[in-house]
């Protein structure tokens, strides 16, 4: 707070102005031009700021450039990626049809399985083409699993692959490892419980939502009515992360 406080108070003289390499101006034309909220208020602070920082040796050659990208991104690429619609202009192969797109092309490269494509119109993916500036295919790729979502194949090859290779390389109890701790908090959160693990108490929302048993007659009348039908089975446990193969479904 104290730090944005002196900055505000500089960025009101004139002294920021020539910190930022800007002629100096003055009278109410240039305090109109870098009034507090403008983009060209922002735009002198934030010049002036790097370029008190680097002359003070705060701020490292790479942490400038590390700015430097930030503002690429935020003028140039993020905003080109936002008009692209998804499914439209570019999107992610689904399961049909990357297995379509395999069986006619069996050497295709994985990137084109994993990241965004150009599409050439409605859910009409490219054939062959692959977009070529590569923080263009990092922003449209974050995108189009932000809008579609995880497919099956991305979480069972890459996710809990990932997952299951960083629990090796952590220490302590199987049980207590971080990535034990979130694969059981995923198990959970889809309604399953890991084995070993104890059930949690139902809340009293679960309760009231649950289905009341019929008593009395009506249990011989639904059973009349589902006979030949198989009860539903309780939920198994799902196996540990630590027991996890890539086999199991």
């Amino acid at each position: 707070a104290q730090w944005d406080a002196a900055v505000e108070e500089e960025a009101e003289g004139e002294a920021l102005l020539a910190a930022s390499g800007a002629p100096s101006r003055a009278g109410p034309d240039a305090r109109a031009v870098h009034s507090r909220g403008s983009a060209e208020y922002a735009n002198v602070r934030l010049d002036a700021l790097v370029r008190v920082k680097l002359a003070s040796g705060e701020l490292t050659a790479k942490a400038m450039q590390l700015v430097n990208l930030a503002e690429e991104w935020l003028s140039t690429f993020l905003p080109h990626c936002l008009q692209k619609i998804d499914r439209v202009s570019f999107g992610l192969l689904s399961m049909e049809e990357m297995r379509k797109a395999q069986k006619l092309d069996p050497h295709m490269p994985r990137s084109r399985l994993k990241l965004a494509i150009p599409f050439l119109g409605k859910d009409v993916p490219s054939a062959a083409s692959e977009f070529a500036h590569p923080d263009i295919i990092i922003g449209l790729t974050v995108l189009a699993y932000r809008y579609e979502g995880l497919r099956k194949v991305d979480f069972e090859q890459d996710l809990i692959a990932l997952l299951r290779s960083n629990f090796e390389n952590e220490s302590g109890p199987y049980r207590l490892r971080p990535s034990s701790l979130m694969y059981n908090t995923w198990v959970e959160q889809a309604g399953g419980r890991t084995k070993g693990a104890e059930p949690k108490p139902k809340t009293a929302a679960a309760a009231v939502l649950a289905p009341a048993k019929p008593s009395g007659g009506g249990e011989r009348h639904s059973a009349a009515e589902g006979e030949g039908e198989e009860a539903a089975p309780e939920d198994e446990p799902v196996v540990p992360l630590w027991l996890l193969k890539q086999s199991n479904e």
